[in-house]
Formats: structure tokens, C-alpha cells, sequence
């Protein structure tokens, strides 16, 4: 990769303070090493060129040959970012759809021959203080863990981790807990499912005779004594339930159904729910009164889709779990994996991966045709090439809406010297569709049935070149049909 003026970034170790404002470009494939490292990042201090040609023109830098000397170039002016390809021979793709220039946000990927380069708003951490519990290089996930670690300093320190479904909060619990050397027991409760009117029994145990049936036990909180005691899911109880953990989370006090005597809980209380506010990152499926108290130490675990340079690191380590390798991917299988959205998370990912290995094994097909098979068919119905993400700031939102407008209005009248920022692409016509845009699986196979497998039709139809359908054909796992 190289750029027209050397300045460079430092990284930016955990927990140093954050300077927003320039974009990064990091290089994810191929990757460093066998763990999935980025190869390196630059910021967009001034712009970027992106290709083989060294800075002096004399040798290529990169030993990716289907890149062109000169590829693309990278620039950012206030908070807008823009690539614009150098007419190069293969061609730029943003998300998938190849263009001449177009605007770019953090978490788009950019495809240049068989290299693949990430847009991030922060540069990488150049170390990771704190655990190690959760793979990756994320800069907000590194800030996380080092609060992670020096929350777990004190037992008795009350810890909400919140995250959506699969970003890896049961890992972080288990880590809080094995930080010390206590003896206690790591005591995972599931709130959801806890009976109402059994939930103070369960947790708080109950003598035997205290009500009808009961035989007498103790119960999670006892278990967990000198331990951790985790509430998994907390966001599920009703409301009845939450307000009976009141007491029990600010004092560490509890009641044994039948006991008036109280015991004291000695050790570390972790509560976590799924049902966050993203842009608030508060939980919002709990009571005002218990979220104050459970808030002592709050740690947010973000989304996959918000932490695609986290992807490859995970999925190397995944797949040497399986007994496979990166080199095992091709790039199209990496670039459709760096462009989801991962609904599920890293469990989702390592599904995904988990399944792609033994299907492979039985000798179906290769491993990159299983997983971009497998990731097309959940895609199915929807964009089998999701679209460049949208600005995280308001401003840049709205500088967004306000250029989809105007892409909106475009006619033929449109010309190449525009300084809009509206994305271009080489099969530039009037009401043409957005970067990222492609259609459903379905679609494609409908038009194949429609056309008789004639390309050229196909393509006419959908607007765009044959080089492009092909692509749509291979991310939907329809290369085959290309030869019908």
C-alpha cells in the first residue's frame, strides 16, 4: 500500500483518548500472519494512494498482481471520505459493486485485485492491556477489557455487561471471574428461565417446609458464595422479580424463603441483557431503580458489524479449532464475510465456520464455497451484497440523506466533472441504484429462468455490466450457472 505523502499515525494504545476526526484504512487481506493481523493501516491525513507502485515508482509493494500499480486513491475532506478509481484494469469495488468514485464510510470494504482494505474512524490499538479473553484488535472492545480488568480488582464490585445476542458477554463473565484466585464457583444463572413465582427459591433458596412442596435447598446465591454469581439475561424477568433483586444488589443481603435471619453474599455479582440501547448503550428492559444499582461497572461488548477488523483474527482462530487455516478462504468467501452483518455475532461467525469445516471434510465442495453458500442463503430475500453503512455522526446522516436526494434527481444530464459526492459507477444511467445495492437470490434465478441463461439480456436488464453480474452470481453461490 502506498500513499503520497508518508506521514503516518501512531497507534492508539487502550484507554489513551481518542482524536476523531480522520479515517484509517487498514489492509485486511491478505493478512499479515496466519492469526489474521492486518497487514497495516494508515490514516487519511492526506490522500492515499493505493497500489503496487512504490513511492519512487521503481518496484511493486505488494505481490498481488491482479492490483494495478496505481489502483485507487483514498481522501477525506471534513467528515466525508471519497475513492476514486485510477483506471485501473480490474477495476474498484466498494461492498461489492465496482465503481469509478464514490463515498465511503467506516465499515465499508474496498476491493482492489485480491486484496481487501477496511475504512475505520479509529487506528488500531498497538497493544492490549487488560484480558485477552476476546480475539481482535477493536479499539472500543481493547478499552473494554482494560476496564474489565481493573473492575475485577474488586469483588465486590457490581458488573452490567451489555451487548446484543453472540458478542461474546458469557466469555467476558467467565474471564472476570478466573481473574482472582478465589475458590468460589462460577455460578451461571439463566433469568429467563426463572418461574415468577419460584424466583426467590431458586436464587435465594428456600428450608424445607416454607411452602408447599419444598423440600429445602440452597439456592444460586448461596452456590456462588466466594464466587461469581452470574445473571444471565436479566432484562427477562418481570417486573416483580427485578424488584425483589433491589435489596439483594445493594447490600449483598438476601432472604431465604422461610428464613427472617439474613445472609450476606461474599463475592462478585455480574448481570447481563441484550436488550441495550445502541446509541445509549444503556440496558432498556429493566427498572430505573435496579439499573442504578446493577450500574456500578458498565461494559459494552459491540456488535460484529462494528468490529469487522475483528473478523479475520476470529476466524483464523476458529478455524485452527477445525483444523483449517485462513489460506483455506478465497477472497471473494473473506470479502462476503467482511460485508455482512452478522446478526448472530461471533457465535454466528464461529457457527458458520464450524459448520463450513465439516461439511468440507465429507468432501461436498471446498471450504470458501460452503461459507459463501451458507452466508448467502441467510442473506436470501435481502441484499446478497449488503451496502457501505451510513455515517455514525448526525451530521454526516443528514449530509447523506441530502445526497440520496439528490441522487434521486439525477438525469441524463449528469457529468463526470460533478462535485457532488454522489457515488458513480461505470454503469452510470438515470435512477441509478446506490453503492452496495444487489438483488436477492431469487431475483437472480428468476431473470436467469426469464432470459434462457442469456447473460447479456441479464445484464441489460439489470443495468450493469456482465463483469458486475457475474460477481452477484458468485456471492450468491449461482457460479455455476455461469457456463449453463
Amino acid at each position: 500500500m502506498t500513499h503520497t505523502t508518508g506521514k503516518t499515525a501512531a497507534p492508539r494504545a487502550a484507554g489513551q483518548p481518542v482524536k476523531y476526526g480522520f479515517f484509517h484504512v487498514v489492509r485486511m487481506w491478505p493478512p499479515r500472519d496466519d492469526a489474521g493481523t492486518p497487514a497495516e493501516c494508515r490514516p487519511l491525513l492526506e490522500p492515499v494512494q493505493i497500489g503496487r507502485q512504490t513511492d519512487d515508482g521503481a518496484e511493486p509493494d505488494s505481490h498481488d498482481f491482479a492490483m494495478s500499480r496505481r489502483h485507487f486513491v483514498l481522501a477525506q475532506k471534513g467528515t466525508v471520505a471519497a475513492v476514486q478509481d485510477l483506471n485501473s484494469s480490474n477495476g474498484t469495488f466498494v461492498n461489492g459493486t465496482r465503481v469509478e468514485s464514490a463515498r465511503v464510510w467506516p465499515g465499508n470494504v474496498i476491493r482492489a485485485g485480491n486484496s481487501l482494505f477496511l475504512i475505520l474512524r479509529e487506528p488500531l490499538p498497538c497493544r492490549r492491556d487488560g484480558f485477552a479473553c476476546l480475539i481482535g484488535s477493536n479499539a472500543e472492545v481493547a478499552d473494554t477489557l482494560l476496564l474489565a480488568h481493573r473492575a475485577a480488582a474488586d469483588k465486590g464490585r457490581t458488573i452490567l455487561l451489555l451487548g446484543e445476542t453472540g458478542t461474546g458477554k458469557d466469555v467476558l463473565a467467565r474471564c472476570l471471574h478466573n481473574a482472582d484466585d478465589s475458590a468460589g464457583a462460577f455460578v451461571h444463572v439463566n433469568c429467563a428461565e426463572l418461574a415468577d413465582s419460584l424466583f426467590e427459591s431458586r436464587l435465594f433458596g428456600a428450608v424445607k417446609g416454607s411452602y408447599t412442596g419444598s423440600v429445602g435447598a440452597d439456592g444460586f446465591a448461596a452456590a456462588a458464595s466466594g464466587g461469581t454469581l452470574y445473571l444471565d439475561e436479566i432484562g427477562e424477568l418481570p417486573d416483580p422479580a427485578q424488584a425483589k433483586l433491589l435489596l439483594f444488589a445493594e447490600t449483598r443481603r438476601f432472604y431465604p424463603v422461610g428464613v427472617e435471619t439474613p445472609k450476606t453474599f461474599r463475592g462478585r455479582i455480574v448481570a447481563a441483557t441484550n436488550r441495550v440501547d445502541p446509541d445509549k448503550r444503556i440496558p432498556t428492559a429493566l427498572r430505573l431503580d435496579l439499573r442504578h444499582r446493577l450500574s456500578e461497572t458498565v461494559l459494552y461488548l459491540p456488535p460484529l458489524r462494528d468490529r469487522k477488523e475483528d473478523i479475520l483474527p476470529l476466524t483464523a482462530s476458529f478455524l485452527h479449532q477445525e483444523g483449517r487455516c485462513l489460506k483455506d478462504l478465497s477472497v471473494t468467501a473473506v470479502e462476503l464475510m467482511l460485508t455482512c452483518s452478522w446478526p448472530g455475532n461471533v457465535r454466528q461467525l464461529r457457527q458458520v465456520l464450524s459448520r463450513a469445516a465439516l461439511e468440507s471434510s465429507a468432501g461436498r465442495s471446498a471450504l470458501s464455497e460452503i461459507v459463501v453458500a451458507l452466508l448467502t442463503r441467510e442473506a436470501d430475500g435481502a441484499s446478497v451484497a449488503p451496502g457501505p453503512e451510513q455515517p455514525s455522526t448526525a451530521e454526516a446522516r443528514g449530509a447523506d440523506r441530502q445526497t440520496d436526494r439528490q441522487t434521486d434527481r439525477q438525469t441524463d444530464r449528469q457529468t463526470e466533472n460533478s462535485t457532488d459526492a454522489t457515488t458513480r459507477s461505470k454503469a452510470t444511467v438515470p435512477g441509478m441504484r446506490p453503492v452496495g445495492w444487489a438483488p436477492s437470490k431469487s431475483r437472480l434465478i428468476a431473470l436467469h429462468q426469464e432470459c434462457s441463461g442469456n447473460r447479456a439480456e441479464m445484464a441489460r436488464l439489470l443495468r450493469v455490466s456482465r463483469q458486475q453480474l457475474y460477481r452477484w452470481l458468485e456471492f450468491a453461490g449461482l457460479r455455476d450457472r455461469r457456463g449453463e
